[in-house]
């Protein structure tokens, strides 16, 4: 069987990214190529025009292909955006009215489903879950996977991240506008992970900030599993928008100068560096020092923030693998030090894993490789890509094992 070709789809606030790589029936990926468009439609995760959107993501997927000569087989997109929440949420189930019985993956999914049914609200729906931890028969015991142990009763705690019904349905019509289906939507900063932190360290714990464009999401694993997720309004537009305001230049200017002169502070700034920026027919000067002058209160502000969401997690003192930083704001000249010397913590740049990108381009371009990472690893890790007969009879022995399992 020939090979799969999958994408990955980052719509953020001030790009639209896609990725494409190949896999073979061998497990083999090869990123083939990555296109990006300025974003338009679209605001911290919000769609504010729909038609727009979806010329731009429109726009973007045919540059691809015209890159790449491929068209994917399946497209995975991130969501992302002020709309998105987290929770807790509990449920009990009983398995048999006497004696006890084997606990099977039957079980587990329907004490799943009763605890994402408790933990939503009318217009929510369940973008991703991770179950924290289960408990047998009441007893206070945590168990991790109580898969075919003995009980009457199954607990858990699921961790849900959240989206409003009608913001993620938009998502997806402004996609489908552009010619475009896709497989699974799935949380950027999930997806971002999934290329920059290895499985060591978010079993020995460890703290992910993703710093997007219209927002900075922070992530926290331990014990191999995410554990928490703060989601802040803020993120590189701000310091974007301080610049133009500032210098009262445009927006475009602003974006320009931030990337390649702005720094998180004014200390190691001379005072007499002039930028010359084209107006018009002619040039005029403007000063590096005022450039950073705009953003450097914008910049206290994020690692403030930052700051008091990671001081007052209970899973700080679990962070033996530091924190990683990720996003285009994150090579803004100083930003690493500054938040390190905040934090108390080590702090190191997202590299994206068995990658060739150089390392100044893995942070911009973790989420959508991660998306596509995701989508592969969903595949192979079910069997689905090149062997569909194996897996369903696979599915099927164990359905009739569940069932002995529930009734003898």
């Amino acid at each position: 069987m020939r090979e799969r070709f999958i994408c990955g789809l980052d719509i953020g606030t001030s790009k639209i990214a896609a990725s494409i790589a190949s896999v073979d029936k061998k497990g083999k990926i090869s990123l083939i190529a990555i296109e990006e468009s300025m974003s338009r439609g679209i605001s911290r995760g919000l769609v504010t025009d729909l038609a727009l959107l979806s010329n731009t993501i429109q726009e973007t997927m045919r540059n691809l292909g015209k890159k790449s000569s491929i068209k994917p087989d399946d497209i995975y997109a991130g969501i992302k955006g002020i709309h998105l929440s987290c929770r807790h949420s509990q449920a009990i189930i009983p398995l048999i009215e006497r004696d006890n019985k084997i606990i099977t993956s039957l079980d587990i999914k329907r004490v799943n489903h009763q605890a994402r049914l408790l933990g939503l609200d009318l217009e929510e729906e369940v973008i991703h879950e991770f179950p924290q931890n289960y408990s047998i028969d009441g007893d206070g015991n945590k168990v991790e996977n109580p898969l075919g142990l003995y009980a009457h009763k199954l607990g858990v705690d699921l961790f849900l991240i959240i989206g409003k019904v009608n913001q993620i349905e938009n998502l997806i019509k402004a996609i489908n506008n552009a010619g475009c289906s896709i497989r699974k939507l799935i949380f950027s900063g999930l997806a971002a992970s999934f290329v920059t932190l290895e499985e060591e360290e978010k079993k020995s714990g460890s703290c992910l900030i993703n710093i997007g464009a219209g927002s900075t999401e922070i992530l926290t694993f331990q014990g191999g599993v995410l554990r928490d997720l703060e989601i802040l309004p803020i993120g590189g537009i701000n310091l974007t928008e301080r610049i133009a305001s500032n210098l009262k230049i445009p927006f475009e200017l602003a974006e320009e100068l931030k990337i390649s002169y702005a720094a998180a502070t004014t200390k190691d700034i001379e005072g007499d560096e002039d930028i010359l920026v084209k107006k018009s027919s002619f040039y005029n000067p403007i000063r590096r020092r005022d450039i950073c002058l705009a953003v450097e209160p914008q910049v206290n502000s994020l690692i403030d923030s930052i700051k008091e969401r990671i001081d007052n997690s209970a899973f700080r003192k679990f962070f033996n693998s530091g924190v990683v930083i990720t996003g285009g704001t994150s090579l803004l000249y100083g930003f690493l030090e500054q938040l390190e010397s905040r934090l108390f913590l080590p702090v190191r740049l997202a590299k994206i894993k068995q990658s060739s990108l150089p390392s100044t381009k893995g942070p911009i371009y973790a989420t959508t490789i991660g998306l596509l990472y995701f989508g592969i690893h969903s595949f192979l890790s079910n069997g689905s890509l090149f062997n569909k007969g194996k897996a369903g009879a696979g599915r099927f022995v164990n359905r009739i094992a569940e069932l002995y399992h529930e009734y003898f």
